[in-house]
């Protein structure tokens, strides 16, 4: 198709449509009606949790109250990731790439430095009945969210943020970038793995340790 196209702008308008993802640009508002304490056990997870608390009780106090961007509250992994497309693989101890998919999104959301292992299913199932637990309701950042097929096959993990937002990673190919979503706009996007009349189903799993 590329090469049917006469000139370069025509290639990049027909490249940008193919490749576009629709996300979202987040931020927290943080004034005097705030409950500082509230926001810090909510968006404090971790060793991140003291830096946290000292950003949310300095804007506090900024007058008329603020949007701070959510960026600024994520751990430096997937701060540094989102909105950016994983052009170059990662390489594991053993030399082979490490497929920066949605599985090892999820793992590596609250690690400092990443697993360089890979995330693969069984390893992504593993690790969920090993260091996670399930939760039925009330989902809070930093759960991972899971679809799966009726029959119980694990299609996609994502970040619970607030809301109906996740942080995720939708495909393991470099044309899909990190960033923003809804679970309504996941559940849409995978639901071709349902047979007709079938609904995906959501689960939410904790850390442990969080």
């Amino acid at each position: 198709l590329l090469a049917k196209i006469p000139n370069y702008g025509g290639k990049v308008r027909f490249t940008k449509a193919l490749t576009r993802q629709r996300t979202m640009l987040i931020r927290l508002r943080v004034g005097k009606d705030s409950d500082p304490k509230a926001l810090s056990e909510y968006w404090g997870k971790g060793s991140w949790a003291p830096n946290i608390r000292a950003i949310l009780e300095g804007v506090e106090h900024v007058p008329g109250g603020t949007f701070m961007s959510l960026v600024a509250l994520l751990p430096p992994l997937p701060a540094s990731q989102l909105y950016i497309y994983p052009i170059v693989p990662g390489t594991g101890p053993d030399g082979t790439p490490v497929i920066h998919d949605c599985h090892w999104t999820s793992l590596n959301f609250f690690r400092d430095p990443a697993d360089t292992k890979a995330a693969d299913p069984a390893n992504f199932t593993r690790e969920l009945s090993t260091d996670f637990y399930p939760v039925s309701g009330d989902p809070r950042y930093g759960d991972i969210i899971v679809l799966a097929a009726p029959d119980g096959e694990i299609l996609h993990s994502a970040i619970f943020i607030a809301d109906e937002i996740v942080f995720t990673k939708n495909g393991s190919t470099a044309i899909f970038p990190w960033m923003f979503s809804t679970i309504p706009d996941l559940l849409r996007q995978y639901s071709f793995h349902a047979p007709a009349g079938d609904q995906l189903t959501v689960r939410y799993f904790r850390n442990k340790g969080m």
